[in-house]
């Protein structure tokens, strides 16, 4: 997760070192400056993805019920997410879709794979369901 080098107030340890002491490592995925990178991101995963109906429902209620927040005021949709329960569920698969993405986009020697990243995005550049 993108907090995982926060500081634990009981202890002074971060996340990365308290995984380390059980033999886990893990590699911070940077959370991107805009919301629907991360939100397209997912959006293309979708399509390769496997779910359990069972054992993955409450993870698929969050993922359906994850909206836009509403202005009360203007009478109209924010540009941000609502910050509920269903968030943290989205938030989630969001930064499995961050790293997925990432690896794909890279060749077995550890290059750039130019050829894979733009079957990823597509020839513009842009998702390839949303259009941005």
């Amino acid at each position: 997760p993108h907090d995982i080098a926060k500081r634990s107030f009981h202890d002074g340890k971060d996340g990365i070192e308290i995984a380390k002491n059980f033999g886990i490592t893990f590699e911070k995925i940077e959370r991107p400056q805009n919301k629907m990178d991360s939100i397209n991101d997912a959006r293309l995963l979708f399509s390769r993805c496997w779910f359990d109906a069972v054992k993955c429902e409450k993870g698929l209620t969050r993922l359906r019920e994850y909206r836009k927040a509403w202005n009360e005021k203007l009478g109209c949709f924010h540009d941000r997410p609502l910050h509920d329960i269903n968030s943290n569920g989205a938030d989630a698969f969001q930064t499995f879709a961050l790293a997925a993405s990432r690896l794909e986009t890279f060749s077995d020697d550890g290059g750039f794979d130019e050829y894979e990243y733009e079957n990823f995005v597509g020839n513009s550049g842009r998702n390839l369901i949303t259009g941005y």
